[in-house]
């Protein structure tokens, strides 16, 4: 499934000039070029031929948004679609997030108070991610949340994949989490787990 060309001019058109993102998330997407379809294919994705970014610099959204793109137009096939492929590259990021000193920190602090606590710092760690946008969290139950987004500019599934990332690393079973656009760049993430 190609990507939606109108919905990515859309975001670009509605970027500004100093909304970046992490070398980390970049790199995310590489890793997951690499593991299906292999280096050659990371690398003729990247304009810069490098298929890699320094992780704690910031660099465009447009950027990262054209090159995801192209990426999931790429790839999507054999991960059954784009929307999988926006999922794989955003659970890759979450997953390398917290496994950087930051995510660590994390980790540690929100040890005794598993999901809830790791998942109330997540606003926070986007913070960190990216320069843009506003991200609030809601408890709706036990093992219930919304994630609301205001000016976002990655894609719905993306996010889903960053929130099952973190889930699974807190050992939550059956997961679910479920995106979509409210209006313009503005987007809910709902998710549910069981403990585990």
């Amino acid at each position: 499934m190609p990507v939606d060309r109108q919905d990515l001019e859309a975001r670009i058109a509605a970027a500004r000039s100093d909304d970046t993102v992490r070398g980390l998330v970049f790199n995310a997407l590489f890793s997951v070029v690499r593991e299906v379809a292999g280096d050659e294919a990371a690398r003729a994705c990247d304009p810069t031929g490098k298929a890699s970014r320094v992780e704690f610099f910031s660099y465009p959204v447009t950027d990262f948004l054209a090159l995801a793109a192209a990426v999931a137009d790429r790839i999507g096939g054999r991960l059954g679609g784009e929307q999988q492929a926006f999922f794989r590259i955003g659970h890759r990021a979450g997953g390398m997030v917290l496994d950087s000193m930051v995510g660590k920190t994390m980790l540690a602090l929100s040890e005794a108070g598993g999901a809830r606590q790791l998942l109330a710092n997540v606003p926070s760690a986007y913070k960190g991610a990216v320069s843009y946008g506003e991200r609030r969290l809601e408890w709706t139950g036990e093992r219930r949340a919304r994630v609301t987004f205001r000016r976002e500019l990655l894609a719905p599934p993306f996010h889903c994949g960053v929130f099952t990332a973190v889930l699974e690393r807190v050992g939550a079973k059956d997961i679910r989490t479920e995106a979509r656009q409210t209006s313009g760049l503005d987007a809910e993430c709902e998710l549910a787990w069981e403990a585990a």
